[in-house]
Protein backbone atom coordinates (compact mmCIF):
# COMPACT_ATOMS: atom_id res chain seq x y z
CA UNK A 1 0.00 0.00 0.00
CA UNK A 2 1.43 3.86 -0.48
CA UNK A 3 2.67 5.28 2.31
CA UNK A 4 0.92 8.38 2.65
CA UNK A 5 2.82 9.27 6.00
CA UNK A 6 5.61 8.95 7.49
CA UNK A 7 9.53 8.52 5.60
CA UNK A 8 10.11 7.48 2.18
CA UNK A 9 10.85 3.40 1.83
CA UNK A 10 14.47 3.45 1.38
CA UNK A 11 16.80 1.72 -1.30
CA UNK A 12 20.47 2.30 0.75
CA UNK A 13 20.19 -2.06 1.64
CA UNK A 14 19.52 -2.90 -1.72
CA UNK A 15 22.09 -0.57 -3.49
CA UNK A 16 24.55 -1.45 -0.53
CA UNK A 17 24.59 -5.03 -1.47
CA UNK A 18 25.21 -4.45 -5.31
CA UNK A 19 27.48 -1.09 -4.43
CA UNK A 20 30.70 -2.57 -6.42
CA UNK A 21 28.80 -3.80 -9.23
CA UNK A 22 26.61 -0.16 -9.14
CA UNK A 23 30.11 1.48 -9.50
CA UNK A 24 31.36 -0.46 -11.95
CA UNK A 25 27.80 0.60 -14.02
CA UNK A 26 28.51 4.46 -13.31
CA UNK A 27 32.10 3.87 -14.91
CA UNK A 28 30.44 2.40 -17.94
CA UNK A 29 27.79 5.34 -18.11
CA UNK A 30 30.82 7.94 -17.99
CA UNK A 31 32.37 5.96 -20.01
CA UNK A 32 29.65 6.29 -22.72
CA UNK A 33 28.97 9.51 -22.19
CA UNK A 34 32.65 10.98 -23.04
CA UNK A 35 32.75 12.03 -26.69
CA UNK A 36 35.15 13.90 -29.24
CA UNK A 37 33.05 16.29 -29.90
CA UNK A 38 32.58 18.68 -26.55
CA UNK A 39 28.88 19.80 -27.16
CA UNK A 40 27.88 16.25 -27.02
CA UNK A 41 29.66 15.08 -24.07
CA UNK A 42 28.76 18.49 -22.07
CA UNK A 43 24.56 17.47 -22.74
CA UNK A 44 25.12 14.17 -22.18
CA UNK A 45 27.25 14.67 -18.95
CA UNK A 46 24.22 17.13 -18.14
CA UNK A 47 21.57 14.65 -18.70
CA UNK A 48 23.50 11.86 -16.68
CA UNK A 49 24.29 14.16 -13.63
CA UNK A 50 20.88 14.15 -13.08
CA UNK A 51 21.21 11.12 -11.76
CA UNK A 52 17.93 9.25 -10.40
CA UNK A 53 17.66 6.45 -8.33
CA UNK A 54 19.48 4.09 -11.32
CA UNK A 55 16.30 1.56 -10.15
CA UNK A 56 16.73 -0.20 -13.81
CA UNK A 57 20.58 -1.31 -13.03
CA UNK A 58 19.69 -2.20 -9.86
CA UNK A 59 17.27 -4.40 -10.38
CA UNK A 60 19.36 -6.15 -13.00
CA UNK A 61 22.45 -6.40 -11.17
CA UNK A 62 20.08 -7.87 -7.78
CA UNK A 63 18.33 -10.07 -10.11
CA UNK A 64 21.92 -11.45 -11.32
CA UNK A 65 22.69 -12.38 -8.05
CA UNK A 66 19.87 -13.61 -6.93
CA UNK A 67 20.40 -16.40 -9.68
CA UNK A 68 23.93 -17.23 -9.03
CA UNK A 69 25.97 -14.68 -11.01
CA UNK A 70 28.99 -14.33 -9.46
CA UNK A 71 30.97 -11.77 -11.71
CA UNK A 72 30.72 -8.41 -12.29
CA UNK A 73 30.94 -6.97 -16.02
CA UNK A 74 28.13 -8.33 -17.73
CA UNK A 75 25.78 -7.08 -15.25
CA UNK A 76 26.98 -4.08 -14.61
CA UNK A 77 27.70 -3.17 -18.45
CA UNK A 78 24.06 -4.27 -19.14
CA UNK A 79 23.08 -2.28 -16.53
CA UNK A 80 24.53 0.84 -17.72
CA UNK A 81 22.62 0.25 -21.20
CA UNK A 82 19.36 0.19 -20.07
CA UNK A 83 20.23 3.16 -17.91
CA UNK A 84 21.13 4.87 -20.93
CA UNK A 85 17.88 3.96 -23.21
CA UNK A 86 15.85 5.13 -19.81
CA UNK A 87 17.71 8.04 -19.69
CA UNK A 88 17.20 8.83 -23.72
CA UNK A 89 13.81 8.51 -23.78
CA UNK A 90 13.55 10.59 -21.25
CA UNK A 91 15.45 13.50 -23.26
CA UNK A 92 13.30 12.32 -25.88
CA UNK A 93 10.14 12.70 -23.69
CA UNK A 94 11.33 16.32 -22.95
CA UNK A 95 11.47 17.24 -26.52
CA UNK A 96 7.61 15.98 -27.40
CA UNK A 97 6.56 17.70 -24.44
CA UNK A 98 8.12 20.91 -24.43
CA UNK A 99 9.37 20.32 -20.80
CA UNK A 100 11.30 23.19 -18.46
CA UNK A 101 12.36 20.58 -16.23
CA UNK A 102 13.54 17.04 -15.67
CA UNK A 103 14.73 15.37 -12.52
CA UNK A 104 14.90 18.62 -10.92
CA UNK A 105 17.17 20.62 -12.73
CA UNK A 106 16.41 22.29 -16.25
CA UNK A 107 15.69 19.63 -19.22
CA UNK A 108 18.10 19.22 -21.52
CA UNK A 109 16.58 20.94 -24.62
CA UNK A 110 16.45 24.20 -22.47
CA UNK A 111 19.81 24.34 -22.64
CA UNK A 112 20.69 22.73 -26.27
CA UNK A 113 17.42 23.08 -27.70
CA UNK A 114 15.09 20.49 -29.87
CA UNK A 115 17.67 19.71 -32.58
CA UNK A 116 20.38 18.66 -30.40
CA UNK A 117 18.72 16.89 -27.65
CA UNK A 118 17.27 15.01 -29.89
CA UNK A 119 20.66 13.77 -31.01
CA UNK A 120 21.19 13.35 -28.15
CA UNK A 121 19.07 10.88 -27.13
CA UNK A 122 19.87 8.95 -30.49
CA UNK A 123 23.46 9.21 -29.33
CA UNK A 124 23.04 7.54 -25.40
CA UNK A 125 20.66 4.82 -27.31
CA UNK A 126 23.46 4.27 -29.75
CA UNK A 127 25.92 3.80 -26.91
CA UNK A 128 23.56 1.60 -25.11
CA UNK A 129 23.69 -0.75 -27.84
CA UNK A 130 27.26 -0.66 -28.50
CA UNK A 131 27.99 -1.87 -24.59
CA UNK A 132 25.14 -4.63 -25.05
CA UNK A 133 26.95 -5.90 -27.94
CA UNK A 134 29.98 -6.57 -25.98
CA UNK A 135 28.06 -9.50 -24.88
CA UNK A 136 28.95 -12.48 -26.55
CA UNK A 137 24.67 -13.53 -26.94
CA UNK A 138 23.12 -11.89 -29.90
CA UNK A 139 19.36 -12.75 -28.42
CA UNK A 140 19.99 -9.77 -26.02
CA UNK A 141 20.78 -7.47 -28.71
CA UNK A 142 17.66 -8.32 -30.77
CA UNK A 143 15.24 -8.38 -27.59
CA UNK A 144 16.57 -4.71 -26.96
CA UNK A 145 16.05 -3.98 -30.79
CA UNK A 146 12.64 -5.36 -30.10
CA UNK A 147 12.09 -3.12 -26.71
CA UNK A 148 12.75 -0.09 -28.18
CA UNK A 149 10.28 -0.55 -31.21
CA UNK A 150 7.80 -0.84 -28.73
CA UNK A 151 8.67 1.97 -26.48
CA UNK A 152 8.73 3.83 -29.48
CA UNK A 153 5.20 3.00 -30.66
CA UNK A 154 4.02 3.26 -27.33
CA UNK A 155 5.02 7.13 -27.45
CA UNK A 156 2.86 7.23 -30.54
CA UNK A 157 -0.02 5.92 -29.27
CA UNK A 158 0.25 8.08 -26.27
CA UNK A 159 0.78 10.98 -28.29
CA UNK A 160 -2.74 9.78 -30.28
CA UNK A 161 -4.41 9.45 -27.23
CA UNK A 162 -4.02 12.85 -25.77
CA UNK A 163 -6.88 14.77 -24.52
CA UNK A 164 -9.43 11.82 -25.91
CA UNK A 165 -12.01 11.51 -22.83
CA UNK A 166 -13.13 8.63 -24.41
CA UNK A 167 -9.78 6.89 -23.86
CA UNK A 168 -10.09 3.24 -22.25
CA UNK A 169 -8.35 1.37 -20.06
CA UNK A 170 -7.00 -1.36 -22.27
CA UNK A 171 -5.36 1.80 -24.04
CA UNK A 172 -3.63 2.94 -21.22
CA UNK A 173 -2.46 -0.15 -19.99
CA UNK A 174 -1.13 -0.93 -23.63
CA UNK A 175 0.93 2.27 -23.24
CA UNK A 176 2.59 1.76 -20.27
CA UNK A 177 3.10 -2.11 -20.82
CA UNK A 178 5.36 -0.83 -23.92
CA UNK A 179 6.56 2.15 -22.95
CA UNK A 180 7.61 1.96 -19.51
CA UNK A 181 6.84 -2.19 -18.00
CA UNK A 182 8.69 -3.64 -21.17
CA UNK A 183 12.02 -1.92 -20.41
CA UNK A 184 12.21 -3.01 -17.35
CA UNK A 185 10.99 -6.98 -18.75
CA UNK A 186 13.98 -7.28 -20.03
CA UNK A 187 15.98 -5.26 -17.31
CA UNK A 188 14.81 -8.20 -14.70
CA UNK A 189 15.10 -11.27 -17.91
CA UNK A 190 18.52 -9.97 -18.66
CA UNK A 191 19.98 -10.28 -15.15
CA UNK A 192 19.01 -13.90 -14.58
CA UNK A 193 19.84 -14.53 -18.58
CA UNK A 194 23.34 -13.39 -17.25
CA UNK A 195 23.65 -15.43 -14.46
CA UNK A 196 22.93 -18.07 -17.03
CA UNK A 197 19.88 -18.97 -15.04
CA UNK A 198 17.32 -21.83 -16.52
CA UNK A 199 14.80 -20.71 -18.96
CA UNK A 200 11.84 -21.03 -16.56
CA UNK A 201 13.59 -18.78 -13.93
CA UNK A 202 14.36 -16.16 -16.95
CA UNK A 203 11.01 -16.09 -17.63
CA UNK A 204 10.01 -15.74 -14.41
CA UNK A 205 11.88 -12.73 -14.05
CA UNK A 206 10.76 -11.20 -17.12
CA UNK A 207 7.01 -11.56 -15.35
CA UNK A 208 8.45 -9.77 -12.37
CA UNK A 209 9.74 -6.87 -14.36
CA UNK A 210 6.54 -6.40 -16.11
CA UNK A 211 4.44 -6.61 -13.20
CA UNK A 212 7.07 -4.49 -11.22
CA UNK A 213 6.93 -1.86 -14.31
CA UNK A 214 3.31 -1.25 -14.84
CA UNK A 215 2.47 -1.07 -10.74
CA UNK A 216 6.02 1.67 -11.03
CA UNK A 217 3.95 3.51 -13.98
CA UNK A 218 0.25 3.43 -12.29
CA UNK A 219 2.60 4.79 -8.79
CA UNK A 220 4.04 7.71 -10.65
CA UNK A 221 0.51 8.34 -12.36
CA UNK A 222 -0.75 9.14 -9.22
CA UNK A 223 2.51 10.82 -7.58
CA UNK A 224 1.84 13.28 -10.73
CA UNK A 225 -1.46 14.39 -9.31
CA UNK A 226 -0.75 14.20 -5.38
CA UNK A 227 3.06 14.43 -5.20
CA UNK A 228 5.25 17.75 -4.77
CA UNK A 229 7.19 19.49 -7.40
CA UNK A 230 10.50 18.50 -5.19
CA UNK A 231 10.09 15.00 -4.83
CA UNK A 232 8.77 14.50 -8.74
CA UNK A 233 11.73 16.74 -10.20
CA UNK A 234 8.52 17.98 -12.67
CA UNK A 235 5.88 20.05 -12.18
CA UNK A 236 3.16 19.19 -10.32
CA UNK A 237 0.28 17.48 -12.92
CA UNK A 238 2.25 18.23 -16.12
CA UNK A 239 0.97 14.99 -17.33
CA UNK A 240 -2.43 16.09 -16.50
CA UNK A 241 -1.42 19.65 -18.05
CA UNK A 242 -0.24 17.63 -21.23
CA UNK A 243 -3.57 15.74 -22.21
CA UNK A 244 -1.91 12.79 -20.96
CA UNK A 245 -5.18 11.03 -18.87
CA UNK A 246 -4.00 8.12 -17.20
CA UNK A 247 -5.60 5.21 -14.08
CA UNK A 248 -7.07 8.15 -11.60
CA UNK A 249 -8.26 10.54 -14.59
CA UNK A 250 -10.06 7.10 -16.30
CA UNK A 251 -11.43 5.74 -13.04
CA UNK A 252 -12.84 9.15 -12.58
CA UNK A 253 -14.70 10.11 -15.83
CA UNK A 254 -16.17 6.53 -15.24
CA UNK A 255 -17.01 6.73 -11.66
CA UNK A 256 -17.78 10.59 -10.73
CA UNK A 257 -21.74 11.06 -10.11
CA UNK A 258 -23.10 12.36 -13.77
CA UNK A 259 -22.95 16.32 -12.36
CA UNK A 260 -19.17 16.04 -11.40
CA UNK A 261 -18.64 13.96 -14.40
CA UNK A 262 -19.23 16.77 -17.14
CA UNK A 263 -17.80 18.98 -14.75
CA UNK A 264 -14.48 17.56 -14.96
CA UNK A 265 -14.98 16.55 -18.20
CA UNK A 266 -15.32 20.65 -19.00
CA UNK A 267 -12.23 20.75 -17.71
CA UNK A 268 -10.19 17.87 -19.30
CA UNK A 269 -11.56 19.53 -22.22
CA UNK A 270 -8.83 22.48 -22.31
CA UNK A 271 -6.18 20.76 -20.43
CA UNK A 272 -3.70 23.12 -21.49
CA UNK A 273 -5.69 26.13 -19.80
CA UNK A 274 -6.22 24.89 -16.67
CA UNK A 275 -4.61 27.41 -13.95
CA UNK A 276 -3.43 25.94 -10.12
CA UNK A 277 -6.97 26.07 -9.09
CA UNK A 278 -8.72 24.16 -12.12
CA UNK A 279 -5.99 21.56 -11.26
CA UNK A 280 -7.07 21.07 -7.66
CA UNK A 281 -10.38 20.63 -8.74
CA UNK A 282 -9.64 18.07 -10.97
CA UNK A 283 -7.28 16.21 -7.88
CA UNK A 284 -10.60 16.68 -5.36
CA UNK A 285 -12.56 15.50 -8.44
CA UNK A 286 -10.36 12.87 -8.41
CA UNK A 287 -10.39 11.85 -5.13
CA UNK A 288 -14.12 12.02 -4.48
CA UNK A 289 -15.00 9.39 -7.33
CA UNK A 290 -12.20 7.20 -5.82
CA UNK A 291 -9.71 7.47 -8.80
CA UNK A 292 -6.95 7.42 -6.74
CA UNK A 293 -7.86 4.13 -4.22
CA UNK A 294 -8.56 2.20 -7.25
CA UNK A 295 -4.78 2.92 -9.09
CA UNK A 296 -3.42 2.24 -6.07
CA UNK A 297 -5.24 -0.84 -5.81
CA UNK A 298 -4.81 -1.85 -9.32
CA UNK A 299 -0.82 -1.11 -8.70
CA UNK A 300 -0.94 -3.56 -5.40
CA UNK A 301 -2.48 -6.10 -8.20
CA UNK A 302 0.50 -5.83 -10.07
CA UNK A 303 3.04 -5.71 -6.77
CA UNK A 304 1.39 -9.39 -6.11
CA UNK A 305 2.33 -11.25 -9.22
CA UNK A 306 5.79 -9.63 -8.99
CA UNK A 307 6.04 -11.30 -5.35
CA UNK A 308 4.87 -14.48 -7.01
CA UNK A 309 7.05 -14.48 -9.71
CA UNK A 310 10.30 -13.43 -7.47
CA UNK A 311 9.35 -17.04 -5.72
CA UNK A 312 11.08 -18.65 -8.99
CA UNK A 313 14.79 -17.23 -8.07
CA UNK A 314 16.60 -19.27 -5.10
CA UNK A 315 16.45 -17.31 -1.64
CA UNK A 316 18.86 -15.43 -0.42
CA UNK A 317 20.15 -11.62 0.50
CA UNK A 318 20.01 -10.83 -3.13
CA UNK A 319 16.14 -12.10 -3.08
CA UNK A 320 14.93 -9.77 -0.35
CA UNK A 321 16.52 -7.04 -1.77
CA UNK A 322 14.27 -7.46 -4.68
CA UNK A 323 11.90 -7.65 -2.29
CA UNK A 324 12.94 -4.65 -0.82
CA UNK A 325 13.11 -2.86 -4.11
CA UNK A 326 9.28 -3.94 -5.04
CA UNK A 327 8.10 -2.31 -1.87
CA UNK A 328 9.90 1.17 -2.83
CA UNK A 329 8.11 1.20 -6.04
CA UNK A 330 4.78 0.93 -4.33
CA UNK A 331 5.34 2.81 -0.86
CA UNK A 332 6.70 5.74 -2.52
CA UNK A 333 5.32 8.81 -0.67
CA UNK A 334 2.99 10.97 -1.81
Amino acid sequence: MVNTVGSEPSLLEPQALARAEMDLAEKFIFEACTSQVAAVSLGAAHIMRAGGKRLRPLVLILVAKACGYEGSQSSARLGAAVELIHTATLVHDDVVDEADTRRGQYAVNTFFGNEASVLMGDYLVCRALRLIAEEPDLDLMREICDVIVSMCEAEVLQIAYRGDLENTFENYLTVIRNKTACLFSFTAMAGAHVAGAPSATCEAMRTFGLNVGIAFQIIDDVLDLLGEQNLLGKPTGSDLLEGKFTYPILHALREAPPGRREELRGLLSRTDQLSQEDLRSVVEMVREAGGFRAALDRAQEYTDRCLTALSEAPPGPALDALRRVVSYVVERQI
